[in-house]
């Protein structure tokens, strides 16, 4: 009975022995698949990640773009809008500039025929002048005044 009983309890003791190196081996190849599929599925997730920085990292750009493109556009807009009002401000001068000359050369035109009116009429004038004391020098007597006007009357008035 006892070596039956020693050869039972080695055999169970050997089925134990095998059913934990059978369980260690299952375990050992749970553990591997596992670990397997972690990294599998942190590959998966770091490579989503890399895609999605790179999805991510286009959009910044074709962002920056855009508003650098719009910064441009602006820009330009504004430097036109500017040409165009500094035009428009040239124009407007050149057009007073011609206007104030034209009012100019109407005012010299109005002054050089108003002299021209006034020394027309001091002229008749000295001329009416002339004839009078002319006149009076003849009519009144030679004396000292008839002397005086006699050095004024060879007098030309033009």
């Amino acid at each position: 009975i006892e070596s039956y009983m020693s050869r039972v309890q080695q055999t169970i003791s050997q089925e134990a022995t095998n059913a934990l190196k059978e369980l260690q081996s299952k375990f050992q190849q749970r553990e591997k698949s596992v670990e397997s599929r972690y990294k599998q599925e942190l590959d998966f997730v770091e490579t989503r990640a890399q895609e999605l920085r790179s999805v991510l990292e286009l959009r910044v750009q074709r962002e920056k773009e855009r508003v650098s493109d719009a910064y441009k556009e602006r820009k330009r807009s504004i430097h036109t809008d500017a040409h165009t009002e500094i035009d428009k401000i040239v124009q407007i001068a050149e057009e007073d500039k011609a206007l104030v000359f034209q009012q100019a050369a109407n005012t010299k035109r109005e002054i050089g025929e108003l002299v021209m009116s006034k020394e027309k009429a001091f002229e008749s004038e000295a001329r009416e002048t002339q004839t009078i004391f002319s006149q009076e020098v003849q009519t009144k007597p030679q004396g000292l005044f008839g002397r005086v006007m006699s050095l004024f009357s060879p007098i030309p008035f033009h």
